[in-house]
């Protein structure tokens, strides 16, 4: 039987040397693969390096060993974006052998990632932090597709404010127009 995984990772590992120069094994993934549209939740109590494995999988850290394979194969959206080709032909990518700004361009164009703090500029507005955004997938900024995108997540009527004195809630709106670019 095939499967059409999403994501496969296989011996995972990240650790971290401890002031006292202990090392505290924070991710240990011996085999995780997910197929397209599955669902997973991730528990842990805090500290328990639910955080580093998703910065791991993201390609914002890099593990100390292991490798995470993504399944690349998609058609071609309208605005003519496709991934870029990382490896000799294979549909998989291993971000874990991928360059940082190769990692930073892929994650652009292939994850939708909410961090824990918002990451954005507060000088300057909704619409120019959703085409700073856009930036990072490779693609143009595209005014008409920033403003579609917060119109879906109701901030048509803040376009123009900047986001010193916006509510929190509507930080994490604006984030979340991010990963649907």
């Amino acid at each position: 039987m095939t499967r059409n995984l999403a994501i496969a990772i296989s011996d995972l590992k990240k650790r971290y040397i401890a002031p006292d120069g202990s090392v505290v094994p924070v991710v240990d993934v011996p085999l995780l693969e997910l197929e397209q549209r599955e669902q997973v939740a991730l528990v842990g109590s805090s500290g328990s390096g639910k955080t580093t494995l998703l910065h791991l999988i993201a390609g914002i850290l890099l593990p100390d060993s292991g490798r995470i394979l993504f399944n690349t194969v998609r058609e071609t959206g309208g605005d003519g974006a496709r991934v870029l080709d990382y490896t000799d032909g294979s549909p998989q990518v291993d971000i874990t052998r991928l360059s940082e700004s190769q990692r930073d361009v892929f994650r652009g164009q292939n994850i939708g990632y909410i961090f824990q703090t918002h990451h954005l500029l507060p000088g300057f507005t909704a619409m120019e932090n959703v085409q700073l955004g856009m930036s990072f997938t490779g693609r143009s900024p595209d005014k008409a597709w920033a403003k579609h995108l917060l119109q879906k997540v109701g901030l048509s009527d803040r376009l123009a404010f900047q986001h010193i004195g916006i509510l929190s809630l509507e930080f994490h709106v604006d984030k979340l127009s991010r990963p649907l670019l």
